[in-house]
């Protein structure tokens, strides 16, 4: 599990470095940004379908199987003779991404028991923070040493030895869901939903917050927003339960990640291109100054320790 979690932030953070190095498809460095943007679309836009095909076939299956998509998607971007097919490619990567970024959480409430679960939990933060740290150094190590394609390339081992381990080590994880029926339609409009939004969002300094295409990015975001809670709440298989929001520790726990999330996210993904761009840094200058970015997250174990003991309200 630790090296699905380990992989997803390395992956993302390492691969903001090409944008320089992809000269030779001959392209703008705006260009270039739909290389991020499009698996940032696709792995958003496949999450909570992701998460409902867990729990009805297993989060094993779901989790080797986003490896195994992840494995061909790395493998076909390395290969990639064009831009338009690297983008392609990187959009397939996402949803493996998606199936890994789900589940891989998951597994600690099934299999460890309540008092072990914080410290696991931090355990599983370190492992980020070692992703999060080292994809932009070794990312940059790559471009400048061997040349962008590497940086794909190098997931392959990588996923192979996951799968293995994962065949070997994890436990036949049980559908948590009787329910074996899926909701496309609910499916698609939350697809829709985050994918107009995401593309608003960062497309939106670029072509002007009020130009017509961004604004009515948002406008379908919202649309496709309301049809999709009007169908969860009509449906009887729907991919999300709104009645849980009505318990406020999870409404007030969902709230607290996003907004940490949202601050880290912005960061993380902003000032690699910040230091390239705008500073003038090569691949490697700037993946070690991110390293520092992450240097706090490897408090993760310290910080399970401490909430097993004092409880995890009080950390």
């Amino acid at each position: 599990m630790r090296g699905g979690v380990y992989r997803q932030p390395r992956r993302h953070h390492r691969q903001h470095h090409p944008a320089r190095s992809l000269a030779g498809f001959s392209v703008c460095p705006g260009s270039v940004s739909w290389t991020v943007l499009a698996y940032l679309l696709f792995e958003a836009g496949f999450m909570l379908p992701m998460g409902k095909l867990a729990d009805m076939k297993g989060i094993k299956k779901v989790y080797l199987a986003g490896f195994v998509i992840f494995f061909l998607g790395s493998l076909a971007c390395g290969v990639s003779v064009n831009l338009g097919r690297l983008v392609a490619f990187r959009a397939f990567q996402g949803i493996g991404g998606a199936m890994l970024f789900t589940v891989m959480m998951s597994f600690i409430p099934i299999y460890l028991p309540p008092q072990r679960r914080v410290f696991a939990t931090g355990l599983v933060t370190t492992a980020a923070a070692a992703g999060v740290g080292l994809g932009p150094p070794l990312g940059g190590w790559l471009v400048t040493t061997f040349g962008w394609r590497w940086i794909f390339f190098v997931n392959l081992p990588f996923c192979a030895a996951a799968v293995a381990a994962g065949c070997r080590f994890l436990p036949s994880a049980f559908p948590l869901s009787v329910d074996k029926r899926f909701d496309f339609a609910g499916a698609v409009l939350s697809f829709l939903a985050f994918v107009f939004l995401l593309f608003a969002v960062n497309k939106g300094l670029e072509w002007g917050w009020t130009s017509p295409a961004i604004l009515a990015c948002f406008c379908a975001s919202g649309l496709t927003l309301a049809l999709f809670i009007r169908r969860q709440k009509k449906t009887d298989y729907p991919l999300v339960d709104f009645r849980l929001f009505r318990n406020r520790v999870i409404s007030f726990g969902l709230l607290s990640v996003s907004i940490s999330l949202l601050t880290m996210g912005g960061i993380l993904f902003l000032f690699p291109f910040y230091l390239i761009e705008g500073r003038g840094l090569d691949a490697h200058s700037a993946g070690l100054i991110m390293v520092l970015v992450s240097a706090g997250s490897f408090a993760g174990p310290c910080t399970g320790r401490l909430a097993d003991r004092f409880g995890a309200v009080r950390v």
